[in-house]
């Protein structure tokens, strides 16, 4: 299993390697998904659970790049939490030390 950073270095690639969107189930045939460009992207048969696969599919485009836009605004937010979380462990360390200094001049 890929590290997740570069499973999402993944997503991203095949995401802006994809045919732009927005995409949309063809009218009048759900079983057919295409593009704007009116490119065919995949064929489906026609039941009601294949449309809703279809409508997974047309929604793909604008949902993964909002889903990796998120997730990368959570990497920072947690590194951020990370920084910061390490800089009050130094600062709870330093004050350690200096109270077993002062208890010994004591």
């Amino acid at each position: 299993m890929p590290e997740p950073t570069t499973r999402l270095a993944e997503i991203e690639a095949r995401a802006a390697a994809a045919t732009p969107g927005p995409w949309a189930a063809q009218p009048g045939d759900p079983g057919i998904v295409q593009a704007a460009t009116e490119e065919r992207l995949a064929v489906f048969g026609g039941s009601v659970q294949d449309y809703r696969d279809a409508d997974f599919t047309a929604h793909a485009r604008e949902d993964i790049p909002h889903l990796l836009a998120q997730l990368h605004q959570r990497d920072a937010e947690i590194a951020e939490l990370q920084t910061k979380l390490a800089t009050r462990e130094r600062q709870l360390d330093d004050m350690g030390a200096h109270r077993a200094c002062d208890t010994e001049v004591a």
